[in-house]
């Protein structure tokens, strides 16, 4: 299962404390190791953000101000489950506390899959051997092959329209000068 964190870097989230043992001569010993879910590695070197010159609107030159530019991590369960040795079950205890912190306007939400737009309201209605005539009159050739490729991935509708997006570049490298 797939989480983000939309508003903070390296967000982690321990889902479970480590268990430790502590001994009257200061040793310790670790029974059970902590859960955490990490969304971003920090120690890899990964970039969590960056600062920028805030830009003036009123005469469009860079002020002197200073403004963050935070984004959030991806977190997959499956991954973390591998990478860590996690067991089926540690897994599943870890996406059952992330899907309880997961509330709207949360730091968690639930990863969906994005659905597919089509690139005109009657595309799914329309027959496929219309599909070509219409995106080349309209000049959407190459918003319907990426629906397409998203979605039915019919060939030879795949092929017409990879032929018309094509030539839709081409136009508007020719034009453009």
């Amino acid at each position: 299962m797939k989480f983000i964190a939309t508003k903070s870097a390296n967000y982690q989230l321990f889902a479970r404390d480590p268990e430790i043992q502590y001994f009257p001569d200061g040793r310790t010993r670790q029974i059970r190791p902590a859960l955490v879910a990490e969304f971003g590695d920090a120690s890899s070197g990964e970039i969590s953000g960056a600062e920028g010159l805030i830009m003036n609107d009123v005469h469009g030159q860079y002020g002197s101000g200073r403004a963050a530019d935070i984004r959030g991590f991806f977190f997959d369960s499956e991954e973390a489950q591998e990478r860590h040795g996690w067991t089926d079950e540690e897994r599943q205890f870890v996406e059952q506390r992330l899907q309880e912190v997961s509330v709207p306007d949360g730091d968690v939400k639930v990863w969906t899959k994005p659905v597919p737009v089509p690139p005109w309201p009657t595309y799914d209605k329309m027959h496929h051997n219309a599909i070509p005539t219409f995106a080349e009159q309209s000049g959407m050739a190459g918003a319907a092959l990426d629906y397409e490729l998203r979605t039915k991935n019919r060939p030879d509708l795949v092929k017409k329209l990879r032929e018309l997006a094509d030539l839709e570049v081409g136009e508007g490298a020719l034009t453009a000068a």
